[in-house]
C-alpha cells in the first residue's frame, strides 16, 4: 500500500513533469485534500501563496486533483466525473 507521503511525492512529480503549473509556483499539499479509493490515491494541491495567505487571487484555477495508482504508480488528472463520483461520497 502508498503511504499518503508517496502518493504525495509521485503526484508532485508528475505536475513538474507535465508543465501542468508553472515552475515559479510554489504547491502545497494538505491532509484534507487526499482521498482513497480501492487502489487510488487522489491528491489535491493549490499554490503556496494561496495556502499561506488566503488571497483568492493567488488560488490555482482550473487544477483538477492527481489520481495516482498505488500498484504502478502512475499519475493522471482525476477526471471531472470521477471527481464529482469520489466528493460526493465522502
Amino acid at each position: 500500500m502508498m503511504t499518503d507521503q508517496q502518493a504525495i511525492d509521485r503526484a508532485l512529480a508528475y505536475l513538474a513533469d507535465n508543465h501542468v503549473v508553472d515552475d515559479d509556483v510554489r504547491l502545497v499539499v494538505r491532509p484534507e485534500w487526499i482521498r482513497r479509493m480501492p487502489g487510488v490515491v487522489v491528491v489535491g494541491y493549490n499554490s503556496a501563496e494561496f495556502v499561506e495567505t488566503g488571497d483568492p487571487a493567488a488560488r490555482l484555477v482550473g487544477n483538477m486533483p492527481i489520481r495516482v495508482e498505488e500498484s504502478t504508480g502512475d499519475c493522471r488528472a482525476l477526471s471531472m466525473n470521477e471527481y464529482f463520483e469520489l466528493y460526493e461520497a465522502t
